[in-house]
């Protein structure tokens, strides 16, 4: 597998937009975390203001990484591009990992 951290291709590029809250724990919060969505684009080779190419949700491994390093969780956006990691406070590091070819 690739990873794919800023990266963008021609007339393509994965973005992901997060989210997090400020207390809760690892152990089952639902209060605190990573709320985010995967998307891609721009789908089209090029845009035109009357005809708009909205980016496109993205099914894909997201992994969590703390400020040590170490991968402590991983996530699968679902067909609507979106995840959901329950986390303590902290800084984190995602890292979207494209399948074989991608």
């Amino acid at each position: 597998m690739k990873r794919f951290a800023a990266v963008s291709f021609p007339f393509m590029a994965l973005v992901l937009l997060l989210a997090a809250c400020a207390k809760g724990n690892v152990s089952g919060a639902t209060d605190s975390g990573i709320h985010g969505i995967v998307l891609l684009g721009p789908t089209c080779p090029v845009e035109q203001a009357n005809s708009p190419c909205p980016d496109a949700p993205m099914q894909i491994e997201v992994r969590i990484i703390d400020e040590h390093g170490a991968e402590i969780a991983k996530a699968q956006s679902g067909a609507d591009g979106r995840f959901t990691v329950p986390l303590d406070p902290g800084t984190y590091k995602l890292i979207a990992v494209l399948p074989a070819g991608g």
